[in-house]
């Protein structure tokens, strides 16, 4: 009730006054009720999962605008800037916090958690702005959904390293790539009868189709967001611009602030002592904003190359679920997970206050 609240409150004249995006009041309100002890939402809770719904919602229908005629380059583009920044990222965040002495384990463990880039807060963003088919959108939706890829295989790592199982991380991986071979194989067929087109009967068809495959890769442990955007690309040549696609494009913005309000909740439902663990959270932050930054001029080039950055700079749907593998495999204490959920929070809230308010996106 109270993201629905604030949603229509900030899409409501009096949201022109407030100078925070909708998400960050989201995320600051299941942050405050979990710590005062009024709500705690576990990842896989009924109300992450719905709000998760919107996330990959969004993501699909950006998928059928990301790839077409001639987006190799883009799709090589994506591959360069994800790999450097999860492995930047790594790199910086685990040695923040070794130097603040977590441990050599336990740091390379927070830092694989905060490597991979979360697709729901930019993509909010872009969707208020009507900035979703800019360069830097289509860049940002292949390079977020390669770091899902690269997520779940640390989540793999982690299982098997710590937890001595694995199994379940292996088939979320093998998952997403059977559900990306089946995409290409539906987007080469597509294009070499490009006179095929879909009605509403048909989109709707599809669309439920996509949805299904999100499910299942929900429970088996793979990306419902590679799933379903993988998919959705796959058929962009009959989905685009289709109406059905717009009402799942505003079906998901319906959905997300619930998203928001359960990652703030898991975010402050692990207790620590917040004046040792702001300071370590505001470094980390830093030094994920520099990994990705790095990484998108690397792989972006040099001009427009920040706003694909700031759009890549949030953390929280894999993040949270390798977080908490990680704590379940006895790799990180309470405190971390709480000091992860707010670097989380700090930079959902940081890249959403830059894209809705200062950057200039490329048409």
């Amino acid at each position: 009730m109270g993201a629905w609240l604030i949603a229509k409150l900030m899409s409501s004249w009096f949201g022109r006054f407030v100078p925070f995006p909708a998400m960050a009041l989201e995320l600051a309100l299941g942050f405050a009720l979990a710590r005062l002890h009024l709500a705690g939402t576990p990842v896989g809770s009924p109300a992450y999962l719905v709000g998760e719904a919107g996330v990959v919602a969004i993501i699909a229908a950006g998928g059928t605008h990301s790839l077409g005629a001639g987006s190799g380059p883009l799709v090589r583009r994506a591959g360069l800037i994800a790999i450097t920044g999860v492995a930047l990222s790594i790199a910086l965040i685990g040695t923040v916090f070794a130097t603040f002495s977590w441990g050599v384990k336990a740091a390379l463990v927070i830092g694989l958690a905060l490597a991979p880039s979360s697709a729901g807060v930019a993509s909010r963003v872009l969707v208020e702005r009507a900035a979703n088919h800019t360069r830097q959108a289509r860049a940002f939706f292949v390079t977020a959904v390669l770091d899902d890829i690269l997520g779940l295989a640390g989540l793999a790592v982690i299982q098997v390293a710590l937890a001595k199982g694995g199994l379940s991380a292996a088939l979320g991986v093998l998952g997403d790539l059977v559900a990306i071979i089946v995409a290409a194989g539906a987007y080469l067929f597509m294009a070499r009868n490009s006179d095929r087109v879909f009605g509403r009967n048909g989109q709707l068809l599809a669309w439920v189709a996509i949805a299904l495959a999100a499910i299942v890769a929900e429970v088996i442990g793979a990306s419902p967001i590679v799933t379903s955007f993988a998919l959705a690309a796959g058929l962009s040549h009959a989905l685009k611009e289709g109406e059905v696609t717009e009402y799942v494009e505003k079906g998901g913005f319906i959905l997300l602030p619930l998203f928001f309000v359960a990652l703030g909740a898991i975010a402050g439902s692990y207790p620590a002592n917040l004046g040792s663990a702001i300071p370590v959270a505001v470094v980390a932050a830093i030094a994920a904003l520099i990994a990705k930054v790095v990484a998108a001029r690397v792989g972006y080039g040099p001009h427009g190359f920040l706003g694909v950055a700031v759009m890549l700079a949030p953390r929280a749907e894999i993040t949270f679920v390798i977080a908490v593998a990680a704590l379940q495999a006895g790799a990180v204490t309470t405190d971390a997970v709480f000091v992860i959920a707010l670097v989380a929070v700090l930079l959902g809230t940081g890249a959403s206050l830059a894209l809705a308010e200062h950057l200039v996106l490329e048409e």
